[in-house]
């Protein structure tokens, strides 16, 4: 039996590309929102939505990558532990991994029949607040964190 090869471990270390993913951010926000609003909601609300995730995701390990490197392993497991505490984060984080690791996401052009929570959750604009909510409350989290500015 060969070696197994281990997978190259990559780190954000650079504190000053962690605002440019948020503006990266916000920038397919306001494209999903004036798609939603247009009535362009199928494909290419799904393409900016898509881009959205990949770019929350990546503030997120940036802001980690950062803080390990910053104070060590076990503060920026506290770090990410806190984001995965807080309802609107811990929906954006969990619909980018169903988007990157799953089938993708649903999301609603019209309001679902019965108003199920979850359901409503994925209606283009309930959406576009709820990942501007999320994305708002990760960039107060970074900005408490010295390290991270």
């Amino acid at each position: 039996m060969g070696a197994t090869m281990e997978r190259p471990r990559h780190q954000a270390t650079d504190r000053g590309r962690i605002p440019e993913k948020i503006r990266e951010c916000n920038f397919f926000l306001d494209l999903m929102e004036r798609s939603e609003k247009e009535a362009r909601i199928k494909e290419e609300f799904l393409f900016f939505f898509s881009a959205f995730l990949c770019a929350f995701r990546t503030v997120e390990y940036r802001a980690k990558g950062v803080l390990e490197k910053a104070e060590g392993k076990s503060r920026a497991d506290e770090f990410w532990n806190n984001l995965q505490d807080d309802r609107e984060m811990a929906f954006v984080k969990n619909l980018a991994g169903f988007e990157i690791h799953g089938d993708g996401i649903r999301v609603y052009e019209s309001m679902p029949l019965g108003h199920d929570p979850e359901s409503i959750s994925l209606f283009p604009p309930t959406l576009v607040q709820r990942c501007r909510t999320a994305l708002e409350k990760l960039e107060n989290t970074i900005r408490q964190i010295p390290q991270l500015l």
